[in-house]
């Protein structure tokens, strides 16, 4: 995708913008607490032990839990294994599980307001849960999260776990995030550290962009020789627009290169002379996009997401009509973009005139 390219898709109005913020039908849900309690450490085959979690929604409506958990975490057979439900839907926040073999488990919990109508970004919270392990088994004992279902961009959640081994090993925490939960893009995203490995159980950190993330936690004992059945608890965080903006992002630099008189183009002035200082002069974050192979593209400055596809000259309000009812990519929250998301697509070294797709002739903006 080049900038060419851009300016063509600025050209005809049909221009939409994607956050993935949640926007499914119901309230947003916020699971700030996960406890996997036991009165015996290492769990083994048979023990009972409980899975409790806390959670809030937006609209104060009745949240619904359900459990389940997967066996052969870290081996060949975990991708094939069966997802086993040790109680569906309801409102209770606690269940009691008991595995029968030793091995590795997932454990998880989702939490919604409406069972028959869960959104494509499910909340959802869960970890590893160890059964028969050893004396350096690291077991994870709850992991909290002081995301609320209205927090907003750049604003800062806290995260904390707490992690044990029967042997009391020295344990290593590390945090990291992944956004696009719930769209098409999220298996192809870049998983980004939040905090490297260190012996900190707790990490602080402000998502500037609006979003459904994945915050994962890891815990282990060497950190230089991770175990194939990884320690890990996490859960997913909604990050809503910034109430001082629409979106959170960086500024665009203009893409200009050349200088210019009171008329016409000049060699770029130097210091103290006249016509310095100007654009082409001052340098600031380089244009940068990435083509998603989705017929979307991604302004990686900005965080944006826009329809690749030149469309047609139509009016306002059937963009704003086309943009609700747009799919491209698996999204379904197309919007019309701002006056100031525009602008950042401008390239500032173009061309005035009717076909921007012929330069000859014509006269450079400034």
């Amino acid at each position: 995708m080049t900038r060419k390219q851009i300016n063509v898709i600025i050209t005809v109005f049909l221009l939409f913008i994607v956050m993935a913020v949640n926007v499914s039908a119901g309230a947003i849900v916020a699971i700030s607490k996960i406890n996997i309690n036991s009165s015996l450490m290492p769990i083994m085959p048979g023990d009972s032990f409980s899975v409790s979690v806390e959670a809030s929604s937006s609209n104060y409506e009745q949240i619904y839990y359900k459990f389940y958990y997967c066996p052969n975490y870290g081996t060949s057979d975990y991708e094939i294994s069966e997802w086993v439900v040790v109680r569906d839907y309801s409102t209770a926040k606690t269940a009691a599980y008991s595995m029968p073999l030793s091995g590795n488990y997932i454990v998880v919990v989702r939490a919604v307001t409406d069972p028959a109508n869960e959104p494509d970004a499910l909340t959802i919270i869960g970890g590893l849960v160890s059964v028969g392990g050893g004396s350096d088994q690291v077991n994870i004992a709850d992991f909290n999260s002081s995301a609320t279902p209205s927090l907003k961009a750049g604003e800062s959640v806290n995260f904390s776990l707490n992690a044990s081994t029967p042997g009391n090993n020295q344990v290593y925490y590390k945090f990291y995030s992944c956004a696009n939960y719930g769209t098409d893009s999220y298996p192809t995203s870049t998983w980004e550290t939040m905090q490297e490995y260190s012996t900190a159980n707790t990490c602080s950190h402000a998502f500037l962009n609006p979003g459904n993330y994945i915050v994962v936690a890891r815990a282990v004992t060497d950190p230089l020789n991770e175990p194939a059945a990884l320690p890990i608890i996490g859960t997913n965080v909604a990050v809503g627009a910034s109430e001082s903006s629409s979106v959170s992002y960086k500024i665009v630099d203009t893409g200009q290169t050349k200088s210019y008189g009171d008329a016409s183009e000049i060699t770029p002035p130097t210091a103290f002379q006249a016509f310095y200082g100007q654009d082409s002069q001052i340098q600031g974050n380089q244009p940068s996009y990435q083509n998603n192979g989705d017929g979307t593209i991604t302004d990686l400055n900005t965080g944006l997401v826009w329809v690749q596809e030149r469309g047609n000259r139509i009016s306002w309000d059937a963009a704003v009509s086309g943009a609700s009812s747009c799919r491209v990519g698996g999204y379904s929250d197309w919007r019309m973009p701002t006056i100031k998301e525009l602008y950042s697509l401008i390239k500032f070294s173009g061309v005035n005139g009717p076909d921007n797709m012929v330069t000859t002739g014509f006269t450079p903006f400034i």
